[in-house]
């Protein structure tokens, strides 16, 4: 099932890192723990060799049907590995839930802005918006928002919230720009693509498109 057949009679040397976690992960599974703990197993592994390692170790998981608890600091192995995730901050638990449920609905600003960049959005400025928590720093509601849910518009619709404000900086994130927009409530970070045409200093007004 890891494919380390071919490996059988080298010595652990004359083995790569890919294959070395492999081997590791053969050696604690032939127990047929009930429970097995992976402490950041592929923290040392480059980004491809991580990529293929993660996915034997889903196979094998399933395949075995063992229960993992496994630790991580990388947010995106950990919303590709986990069933229910748990949040820690400071040696306690922040939140507990799917990792859909975690991303769409973070019942604090410091979840939030683990699982990437968020807007803050005092409640009363979208109140139909069922989910929101009251923000630490604050202490007001808010509503959490991800830059893509927001999209540079000509004419606002009445059924979504919407904003106009000043471009304070654009900038060229490869597969789409990140723009910051000021508003005279806040400042919107929001992500839009190469074909829409914005530059800093211009007045553009804002919807959002995709609430989750």
């Amino acid at each position: 099932m890891a494919d380390i057949g071919s490996l059988a009679d080298r010595f652990p040397h004359e083995i790569s890192g890919g294959e070395q976690q492999r081997v590791a992960l053969v050696r604690a599974l032939a127990t047929c723990p009930k429970l097995l703990l992976l402490d950041e197993p592929l923290s040392h592994l480059d980004p491809e060799l991580k990529e293929s390692v993660r996915s034997k170790l889903l196979t094998l998981l399933h395949s075995t049907k063992t229960t993992a608890l496994y630790v991580s600091h990388d947010i995106e192995e950990t919303m590709t590995m986990s069933d229910r995730m748990v949040v820690m901050r400071r040696g306690r638990l922040e939140q507990v839930g799917t990792p859909d449920e975690i991303y769409k609905r973070p019942s604090t600003a410091y979840v939030a802005q683990l699982f990437g960049k968020t807007n803050l959005i005092p409640r009363h400025f979208i109140p139909g918006h069922a989910h929101a928590f009251t923000d630490d720093m604050c202490g007001h509601e808010v509503v959490p928002t991800r830059p893509h849910q927001w999209m540079i518009i000509e004419k606002p619709s009445a059924d979504s919230p919407s904003f106009r404000g000043r471009v304070q900086s654009v900038v060229n994130c490869g597969a789409y720009q990140e723009v910051a927009l000021e508003t005279k409530d806040f400042t919107l970070t929001l992500h839009v693509t190469h074909k829409t045409p914005v530059r800093a200093g211009e007045t553009h007004t804002v919807q959002w498109i995709f609430p989750e």
